[in-house]
């Protein structure tokens, strides 16, 4: 058996480690867009595409 990432183990549904350095930056990251996205105010253009934040958040968090 080849050796898997911890996002890899996290993908199919395996134990894996979620202290590992990686998915902690990952979930920081995924952390600082839904803040962000959050303190969006309804007229800012970001905000009327509401699709932009879970598409941002897949691309980081699983690259």
């Amino acid at each position: 058996m080849t050796d898997m990432g911890e996002q890899e183990k996290l993908a199919r549904g395996l134990w894996y480690d979620p202290g590992e350095r990686g998915l902690r930056a990952a979930r920081r990251r995924a952390s600082e867009l839904a803040f962000e996205f959050n303190a969006t105010s309804p007229s800012e253009p970001a905000a009327s595409s509401r699709g932009t934040f879970p598409r941002a958040l897949s691309q980081q968090a699983c690259p």
